[in-house]
Formats: structure tokens, C-alpha cells, sequence
């Protein structure tokens, strides 16, 4: 696909293959290039989004967050690095992270159809928001294989009001979620040309070698999402509190045709760490077992057809800031 770079006033091409897009993640983004295949980590019961290569017979998984310096390794232990994880072509996949690269602080916006009415609302405020801020048309930008759209910029300096993956409004003070802001150095996501579970690739819409430069997420109309303190209801012998869950763990009725918030689905103990954090010696341990309380029970709700406000990524890593020091990569 052929597509334009306004700054550069030249005809870009896309990367069309793996190696291709191996040589512009590293060269000109200056970040990691995990080896990542959805279908085989299905095949090897791991995690579909987790990056992982085949290491003779083995089927490792990486940690990520050994690699979130990648612009400080030393250039030949990145091509060894680089040759271990792509040596096996069954791993037909890329994908990276956001955060400081030596230079910028980059950043995915993730629209997720999941947030929308619609596959055409979705479009209709996507468009909107190129319309209003027309930098974006010079931005790398793909679609992934649940429908959404990704694009990416670069920030000047590191986004204060964001941690690594957190909810975004087009709408400043907004509670409406539109996506996910992936930045910092924990913003992980997939490329062009990987292949989903369902089949579907994640496909280049418009490209460029290098990102456009912004100041900050507001200056391009993305603000963190509020969330909600207080929600009124009808039933008149409920008392209205300040605490949002309280609400529905006094009216709740399975299913809800109201999205209800994912904090007040969680065990309460967990809940009240969210607000809390803990200090240093019994933080990972904690986080860890928060994360399990939060995406199971952030994926079981959504299998079960609930719609639901948050994510277990965004009430973990509001645990992880509070706690004494903050978790801030997590």
C-alpha cells in the first residue's frame, strides 16, 4: 500500500514483510522488536499477545520489561538479540513497545471498537479528530484485527497525565472512553503484518519513517478519561454516597443494561489497595495478585455480554502509582 508523508513530501511504502518491518522498528523507532504470533502461542497454550520465539524445540516467552532500555543496549547484543528471536519462521509476527527512545517519548492511541456503538461511530469520531488536528494525517496509523484503529505519534517530553496504558477522552473532563493511550515505557502493542487468533492481520492504513512531534496528548485533543465518584439512582429507598460502587453493590442486578464500573466488580479488600497502594517488599507480590482479581474479572464479565466501565490494566496501574516508591513501570 502507497502512502503519503506530508513533512517529508515524498512517496513512503509501507513495510510489506516481516524483515522490512524489523528494519524501521529498530532503525528508525529505535525500540525492541519482540518476535510475536498469536496463532502459535495458541498452538502452545501461552498467552496470544505475549511475546514469544521457538528456541530449538522450546516455545519461550520474554519478558518484556528487560528490554524497555532498548535504545541502551549495546548495538551488537540488539542484532544477536534480534537473530535469536526471528530465526524461526513460524513467528511471523513484530511487535514493541512505546516510551522514551533516546530522543522522544512515543505513544499509541488505541481506538478500541469495543468503546463505540458502532463500527461507523467509531469512524465518524476518528475522522472528526483528523479533521480537527490534520498533524495526524502524518502519523503511522493501522488496523487491528478486532476492528480498532492504532496510531502513532511523539511526544516532546513524557505525558504527565498518563501512565503506561490508560483510558482516553476526546472531551477534556470527559468520562466517555474512546481507547487506550499506550506510552511510557509499558505501552506494548502489536504491528502490521501479524496475524490475529481470528485469522485477521493488523493492516497499514497510512505510514511514515518517523512519527510527528507533539507537545503533549492535549495538544491533539487526548485527555485522561474521569472517572466517575458519584452516580445518582432511582431507587428511593437507596441513600446516594460518594462512594461510586456502593451503588451497585446495593442495586446491582445481573446483567445490567448500564455499564457498570470494573472496581466495584473486584473483591473489596482489592478495592481499597487501588486507593492505598502498599510500600516497598510486599509490592509485586500484591500486584500480582490484584492483576489476577482484575482481568479475571475484567474477561469474564466481558464474556458473559456485561458492558463495563475501566480496565484491569488502568485499576492496576493506579495501584501501582500509589504505591511508596510507585510501581511506574507495571
Amino acid at each position: 500500500m502507497i502512502i503519503v508523508n506530508a513533512e517529508q513530501e515524498k512517496r513512503l511504502e509501507a513495510p510489506r514483510t516481516k524483515r522490512e518491518l524489523i528494519t524501521w522498528v529498530e532503525s528508525k523507532l529505535n525500540k525492541p522488536v519482540f518476535p510475536i504470533s498469536p496463532q502459535q502461542s495458541l498452538l502452545n497454550n501461552k498467552e496470544p499477545k505475549q511475546p514469544a520465539y521457538y528456541d530449538g524445540r522450546y516455545y519461550k516467552t520474554l519478558n518484556w520489561k528487560s528490554y524497555q532500555n532498548w535504545h541502551e543496549l549495546e548495538p551488537n547484543l540488539r542484532k544477536e538479540l534480534i537473530k535469536k528471536w526471528h530465526s524461526d519462521a513460524r513467528i511471523e509476527g513484530v511487535s514493541t513497545l512505546g516510551g522514551f527512545n533516546g530522543k522522544h517519548w512515543l505513544g499509541w492511541i488505541d481506538f478500541d471498537l469495543s468503546d463505540f456503538v458502532s463500527v461507523t461511530n467509531m469512524e465518524q469520531e476518528i475522522a472528526v479528530w483528523q479533521e480537527k488536528y490534520p498533524i495526524l494525517q502524518q502519523a503511522p496509523h493501522f488496523t487491528t484485527p478486532s476492528g480498532g484503529h492504532r496510531f502513532l505519534v511523539a511526544w516532546s517530553s513524557e505525558p504527565t497525565d498518563f501512565g503506561a496504558n490508560n483510558g482516553f477522552s476526546l472531551t477534556p473532563n470527559s468520562t466517555e472512553r474512546m481507547g487506550e493511550l499506550l506510552t511510557k515505557n509499558g505501552g506494548h502493542t502489536l504491528l502490521p503484518p501479524t496475524v490475529g487468533t481470528n485469522g485477521k492481520a493488523y493492516e497499514w492504513v497510512n505510514f511514515a519513517e518517523y512519527p510527528p512531534v507533539i507537545s503533549s496528548p492535549s495538544a491533539i485533543g487526548i485527555y485522561p478519561v474521569v472517572r466517575k465518584t458519584q452516580t445518582q439512582t432511582t431507587n428511593p429507598t437507596y441513600q446516594t454516597t460518594s462512594t461510586q460502587w456502593e451503588k451497585y453493590l446495593a442495586n446491582f442486578q445481573y446483567k445490567s443494561i448500564e455499564a457498570v464500573p470494573l472496581d466495584c466488580a473486584i473483591a473489596p479488600s482489592n478495592r481499597e489497595l487501588i486507593s492505598t497502594g502498599v510500600g516497598e517488599g510486599s509490592r509485586d507480590n500484591t500486584a500480582a495478585a490484584l492483576a489476577r482479581d482484575f482481568l479475571g474479572t475484567e474477561n469474564y464479565l466481558r464474556a458473559q455480554g456485561q458492558r463495563i466501565e475501566g480496565t484491569a490494566s488502568e485499576l492496576l496501574q493506579e495501584f501501582c502509582t500509589r504505591c511508596s516508591p510507585s510501581l511506574s513501570d507495571l
